[in-house]
């Protein structure tokens, strides 16, 4: 039960479309000063985005700590659930994780993950990157 994380992320996505809408509308702008994204807005828009991303990033950095107490709360103390959880661990099937990203250092891009399919997502994403910053570049918002 991740709740809280997918509240954080969701909260992460409508403040970024917020930043997005105010730059759009002309109450904000863009810049890229050395390698760093800034947005600034002297509207509703950008402040609320601003404070959506602080919260969504503040809830999934606590996300852990809040899923760990819900299922602390739900355990008991007999010892047959012990027995079950026993039971239980041995019928379970291991997964692992699989990660992927890119690292951009100036135009070289440095593609990673765990598996070809995640390398393939991280490209993706990282060229859906590039395209959107050049097109905000030739629209003159950065």
């Amino acid at each position: 039960m991740k709740i809280a994380r997918n509240t954080g992320v969701v909260l992460i996505l409508f403040g970024i479309a917020l930043l997005f809408w105010s730059i759009f509308n002309g109450d904000g702008g863009a810049a890229i000063i050395i390698i760093f994204p800034v947005f600034y807005s002297h509207g509703i828009y950008g402040a609320l985005g601003a404070l959506l991303i602080f919260f969504g990033t503040f809830l999934m950095f606590i996300s852990p700590l809040i899923d760990s107490v819900s299922v602390y709360e739900n355990t008991s103390v007999n010892s047959n659930h012990y027995e079950k959880l026993e039971t239980e661990n041995e019928n379970t099937v291991e997964r692992k994780a699989k990660y992927g990203g890119i690292i951009l250092i100036g135009p070289i891009p440095i593609i990673f993950g765990s598996d070809k399919n995640q390398a393939k997502y991280a490209a993706i994403g990282g060229i859906i990157l590039i395209l959107s910053v050049m097109l905000f570049l030739m629209m003159g918002y950065l």
